[in-house]
């Protein structure tokens, strides 16, 4: 498949090849410098404007149908015939997944809306600049766990990335 750039009065500037099956959306990054295409192919794709493909989104079980920027333009999101949306750094390392089969991001990208079974349920993105937000919310439930139980699977490696103190070993 093939997605094609034209100026406004109707002549091609670019084209965009590499999908092995139609393009289904195509997304302009916030600062117009890239663009990112979706596929029957299972692929999403991360172009720049002179045409050649700067990353490939693998993931997806069947058609890639929707993909769009965050506002900063350091990630993308893709929904699939699957029933998942998926957060990608621009990489192409998965950062989450969510499961539903529509996808609704919210402006600011702090929530993704998806629905299933006549239902929409709302989750919290955790995009890379929200990590350590992630990490501090994971160990304010944890930490008590953490510091109370001797359990072998969990070291003083992982006690210490909660600022728990290390259990002494018998």
């Amino acid at each position: 498949g093939t997605a094609r750039l034209w100026d406004l009065n109707g002549n091609q500037i670019q084209q965009f090849e590499g999908h092995q099956g139609s393009v289904l959306q195509v997304a302009f990054s916030p600062n117009g410098e890239q663009i990112a295409t979706s596929g029957a192919d299972g692929t999403a794709r991360l172009w720049d404007l002179n045409g050649n493909q700067i990353q490939q989104f693998e993931g997806h079980q069947g058609s890639v149908l929707q993909v769009a920027f965050s506002p900063n333009g350091e990630q993308i999101a893709t929904s699939g015939a699957d029933g998942t949306a998926r957060l990608w750094d621009l990489n192409g390392n998965q950062i989450q997944q969510f499961e539903g089969d529509s996808m609704t991001i919210s402006d600011d990208w702090q929530y993704i809306a998806m629905e299933q079974d006549n239902a929409i349920t709302f989750w919290p993105m955790y995009t890379l600049n929200r990590l350590d937000e992630l990490l501090s919310s994971t160990c304010e439930h944890l930490g008590p766990y953490l510091a109370n139980n001797p359990d072998p699977r969990y070291t003083n490696e992982d006690r210490a990335l909660c600022g728990v103190p290390s259990l002494q070993q018998d």
